[in-house]
């Protein structure tokens, strides 16, 4: 929001008094929640909004989001708006901001905690009722066969090199495994069919749940493997896999192994976004080719 804080806080004297007076009344309370962010800072958010529900079961709840292909057909709800679409607070009784979040703290718990609501025990899902995604026809993917690979990552520091990348891709497919690769603006990687900039969240949602492995950094595409129940192998540098994901999902974490290693969730590290504060470069160059290649072909022995 906007406003000047004086504004902003009459808004929040007006909401409690109307939130007070609604509940006293047995009115359907009015909540919005602003998680405007990037793609896995939203879909880390989507157990909030069943927590919301069980807590006020029936309040009207709206999100406010820039990435609403994630809450499709998601019956805890109500409704989505666009960031371009801003929320009238004189028709709202709370509003809720999950747009910022504390390096040390688990992030659904530190969302739990604004939202007013105990920690939910469910892991982020997706709720489509049509997984069908044309694009991997259109490169001769097969379902449930084909590994998808990310190389992108929001900061410079959670990527992996790019020769390593392509050095990977390059074993996987001259051992006959079929290598798709998602993301956008990334760059390309050789013997891997391009689905880079050419898939909407939803169809990257649907992509990720047919392919039987994703090996990714610390990516929103991560996050989005994880919600729709396809095991990832993800690399990390900077951030410690155990702030942002619950043990009981399928994620395989291999880090670099650095004694910094997890810096940025280390809140006495000044720190900032995507920049090593020991100037290592790279992050993680660490993680070789071989250790990633003999942990994704344990996984895909092991029956993925």
């Amino acid at each position: 929001m906007t406003e000047s804080r004086p504004f902003r806080l009459v808004a929040q004297t007006l909401m409690r008094t109307r939130w007070v007076a609604r509940r006293a009344l047995r009115k359907q309370l009015r909540i919005v929640v602003d998680i405007r962010w990037r793609l896995g800072d939203e879909i880390m958010a989507i157990p909030i909004y069943e927590g919301i529900k069980r807590r006020h079961p029936f309040c009207h709840l709206t999100v406010w989001c820039n990435h609403s292909d994630l809450l499709l057909r998601n019956p805890h709800v109500d409704q989505t708006l666009g960031p371009e679409q801003k929320p009238s607070l004189a028709e709202c009784d709370r509003f809720i901001s999950l747009r910022e979040a504390p390096r040390g703290v688990f992030r659904l718990d530190h969302y739990a905690s604004l939202a007013g609501i105990h920690t939910p025990p469910m892991n982020p899902r997706l709720y489509y009722d049509d997984w069908s995604v044309p694009q991997l026809v259109s490169v001769g993917m097969t379902t449930k066969q084909f590994i998808a690979v990310n190389n992108g990552g929001t900061w410079e520091t959670k990527r992996w090199p790019q020769q390593n990348w392509q050095a990977l891709c390059d074993a996987l497919t001259h051992a006959a495994y079929e290598v798709a690769q998602l993301g956008r603006g990334d760059a390309r990687i050789a013997n891997a069919a391009d689905l880079t900039g050419k898939t909407s969240v939803h169809d990257a949602a649907c992509a990720l749940r047919h392919a039987r492995l994703l090996i990714s950094s610390d990516s929103g595409l991560m996050h989005l493997a994880l919600a729709v129940g396809t095991p990832v192998l993800a690399l990390f540098g900077p951030t410690i896999p155990a702030m942002l994901v619950r043990t009981n999902t399928p994620l395989t974490a291999l880090t670099n192994e650095r004694d910094c290693q997890g810096c940025w969730n280390r809140p006495s590290v000044k720190m900032t976004e995507g920049v090593c504060p020991l100037c290592i470069s790279p992050c993680m160059g660490t993680i070789s080719v071989e250790t990633v290649l003999a942990r994704a072909y344990k996984l895909l022995d092991d029956g993925l």
